[in-house]
């Protein structure tokens, strides 16, 4: 499926934005990998990488995951109100562990079910992961995109994204709106591709 969605990102770019189809000749094929994770640990890492570097995040991330060895504690543990101190001294800030607080809150209660999140539609989804205190649009669609495998969402408030999604409509002389567009129902596809062209430094050379 990958290869084919591949395809059809090379012949419209090739048609439509050559700087794009450079792009995604160079990237290769992407799959769209979804977590292994649970759900609850999905979010919480995404708690702790939300406006983070991913060094960062994945440093903050270690330490927590270096005390369910050290303190025997399992993750829904670490993330109770008693623990809000072990959580900060991780580098939590105090909204984020409140957001892993409330979070672990509303798993206990049965509020999120991993199940029933997985039947709904993007717009339903997004509405209901903004429900939860401490997540916003970006947290919604990274759910969406990696926890549920969703390939037609653009996370419209990723820095990045936003960063080369304007890089390229300059060079195209086209709005941002309509290029991202022209690549539905694969946007989620065309993220990958421009997260993956910044980490390798590709547009550097477009």
């Amino acid at each position: 499926m990958s290869k084919k969605i591949h395809n059809i990102l090379l012949e419209r770019s090739l048609e439509q934005h050559r700087s794009l189809n450079e792009i995604f000749r160079n990237n290769g094929v992407i799959f769209l990998k979804k977590s292994k994770k649970n759900l609850f640990a999905f979010m919480i890492n995404l708690i702790i990488s939300q406006q983070l570097s991913t060094k960062a995040a994945n440093a903050i991330w270690k330490n927590v995951k270096e005390l369910e060895k050290t303190k025997m504690l399992s993750l829904m543990e670490i993330c109770s109100k008693k623990n809000s101190d072990i959580l900060e001294n991780c580098g939590l800030s105090k909204n984020k562990t409140k957001a892993a607080i409330l979070l672990r809150q509303s798993f206990k209660q049965n509020k999120i079910n991993e199940d029933a999140l997985s039947k709904m539609n993007e717009s339903e989804l997004s509405l209901f992961i903004q429900s939860l205190w401490g997540f916003g649009p970006w947290s919604a669609e990274i759910i969406a995109m990696f926890f549920y495998g969703m390939p037609d969402i653009w996370a419209k408030k990723d820095l990045i994204l936003n960063r080369y999604i304007k890089i390229i409509a300059k060079l195209e002389n086209e709005s941002c709106e309509n290029i991202i567009q022209v690549y539905s129902p694969f946007k989620t596809y065309l993220a990958l591709h421009i997260w993956k062209a910044n980490n390798s430094g590709l547009f550097k050379e477009i």
